[in-house]
């Protein structure tokens, strides 16, 4: 139940935020052109870039998804620390460097210089249209939490993050988004420390804790099977995820245009050092509070009880019955999903309205604008970004789970775009042509995995098994469980129980052969792990590019031979 404290708290968050953007947007230099409204005049500090890149990374995913999935699946999620180490390697060595050196205000704009403007707005296209898939997902993931404790609409509550986010990303520009990003970072920590402190407390002590989630095999991680049609292992959570997160910090435009309002690569390479420190902090966090809910609900599932309705809620149904000892916590914990979120959107907002300002309001106007103008229209794109944004939680509702939905959605995109920028940086040889037909079947091939792996997903003609779950703690009364069987990629059933206190099922398993339907009849592809999407998405790209490369200088080569006269000797340098 949400008391007047905790309304205070999430009110508290939300006028700060507007306030810092009231701050920013009417004092000072008020943000009155473009190069101060989307990069704070390339005057910024290391920290504070260093924390909103990390804040406006994480968003309410992490804090409601990955503990969730910890909960169901285990602790695989500790593994993108290491993928932090490698992504940030790759960043300071590989990619910003090349970007610092052409002093490019974008990465759109070193596109266009390797190859040519078509590439750039093809590249543009992509991220606007992987934003416009992401942000729903980020903006609904804390909405239905506090749906959930407060009973209030999640479609009213969308309404009022989207509106709050939209007023002070518009009002305040790139200054707003950071400094809020602090202040935000602020609050998810305290939240998270406050949560993990009363939960272990709750559950026994860190050894119980830790002697719990050992033998609920919370902590069989250590699955070096190559087998890309697992949900985890190793290698899906190390590299799958390290190219993914390796987009966002190197090539994503909302990091990027954050990254480039520092003045040298030096001051660059120590805020990335900084980021990856901050983003394995707050990831061992998140998965400390799946453990921690598991060791205190490892005999009673809340879902088979029928306390929630969907995995995705146990976070939130744990934070109100840790508000029972504690007044303020769930309003906290609420405020911190509300600044995880907002971060997030205001990050790709504001690099959004720069994105399509640059790259096609201007381009394609036949006239040029003043700077207050200019300042104007990336305003009003604020604005209809976060009108959309807030319809699409109609759609975004139906799809399932929500780790896996936003992991998944970002590879159609953000792989074949990772390609695209390899190619032109690690490979000399392509030109603009192959690089454009590498990318458009990069997408191609990632849509045609994607698309059908949903629809069989939405048909449950397979679903990943869950580790054990238990419910020897619960007075079961009619309650229909989930059965996750122990194959992988199997299905599932519905079993149901008498009136009693279930002793024999102490732990839920299906007991239905694998005959009755194999999913291993369904195509390799369509099962391959959502988190190599992105992984593949720019493998197929660069092999593509390369291909067509080749194709085109044996052509080119052929055309030369028969231009020759008969007579002439080939020329040997």
């Amino acid at each position: 139940m949400f008391y007047w404290y905790d309304y205070f708290l999430v009110f508290f968050v939300l006028v700060t935020s507007v306030l810092i953007g009231i701050y920013f947007g009417c004092f000072g230099t008020k943000q009155s052109t473009v190069k101060e409204y989307l990069s704070g005049g390339k005057q910024m500090k290391i920290f504070p870039i260093a924390l909103s890149v990390t804040v406006s990374h994480f968003s309410g995913i992490t804090l409601i998804a990955v503990p969730a999935d910890v909960y169901k699946y285990g602790a695989f999620y500790v593994f993108t620390c290491l993928s932090a180490v490698l992504l940030v390697i790759a960043a300071m060595y590989v990619y910003y460097p090349v970007l610092f050196k052409g002093d490019y205000s974008s990465i759109y704009e070193y596109l266009e210089v390797r190859f040519n403007r078509k590439i750039r707005l093809l590249s543009s296209f992509l991220y606007i249209l992987y934003e416009n898939l992401l942000l729903p997902v980020v903006v609904y993931t804390p909405a239905l939490a506090l749906s959930v404790v407060t009973g209030i609409n999640v479609h009213l509550i969308v309404l009022l993050l989207c509106g709050t986010c939209v007023f002070y990303t518009a009002v305040g520009g790139l200054r707003t988004v950071i400094w809020t990003d602090i202040f935000q970072f602020v609050v998810v920590m305290v939240a998270f420390l406050t949560v993990c402190g009363e939960g272990i407390n709750s559950a026994g002590g860190i050894s119980s804790v830790w002697n719990k989630s050992v033998s609920g095999k919370r902590f069989d991680i250590f699955d070096f099977d190559p087998n890309p049609t697992k949900k985890d292992s190793f290698w899906i959570c190390t590299v799958g995820l390290a190219v993914r997160f390796l987009f966002y910090i190197c090539l994503s435009q909302s990091s990027v245009q954050k990254y480039m309002s520092l003045s040298t690569l030096r001051r660059c390479r120590w805020s990335l050092s900084l980021s990856g420190l901050c983003w394995c902090v707050v990831n061992i966090c998140a998965v400390s509070v799946g453990l921690i809910i598991y060791a205190n609900y490892h005999n009673c599932d809340p879902v088979m009880d029928k306390k929630i309705t969907k995995n995705d809620q146990i976070v939130a149904y744990y934070v109100q019955q840790v508000a029972k000892k504690i007044p303020g916590i769930s309003g906290l914990f609420m405020a911190a999903l509300l600044s995880s979120a907002i971060s997030t959107l205001s990050s790709s907002l504001n690099s959004l309205s720069g994105v399509i300002y640059h790259d096609f309001v201007r381009k394609f106007s036949k006239k040029s604008f003043t700077e207050k103008t200019s300042v104007t229209i990336m305003k009003v794109i604020v604005v209809i970004e976060g009108i959309w944004c807030t319809s699409m939680i109609f759609v975004i509702q139906y799809l399932g789970e929500i780790l896996p939905l936003a992991i998944a959605i970002t590879g159609l995109i953000d792989g074949p775009s990772l390609g695209l920028y390899t190619l032109g940086i690690c490979f000399p040889q392509v030109d603009s042509t192959s690089a454009f037909y590498g990318t458009i079947g990069g997408v191609i091939f990632v849509s045609a995995i994607y698309f059908p792996s949903i629809y069989y997903k939405q048909k449950q003609v397979f679903v990943f098994p869950a580790k054990e779950l238990r419910v020897s703690g619960c007075n079961v009364t009619n309650h229909t469980f989930y059965m996750a069987s122990k194959y992988s990629n199997s299905f599932h059933e519905n079993f149901t129980s008498n009136s009693y206190n279930v002793e024999g099922l102490d732990v839920i398993k299906s007991t239905t052969k694998l005959d009755d339907f194999s999913a291993n009849q369904t195509f390799f592809f369509f099962r391959i792990s959502y988190a190599y999407y992105c992984l593949l998405g720019a493998l197929v790209t660069i092999i593509l590019g390369l291909i067509v490369t080749y194709i085109r200088k044996c052509k080119t080569k052929s055309r030369a031979d028969h231009a020759r006269p008969a007579n002439l000797p080939l020329l040997v340098k």
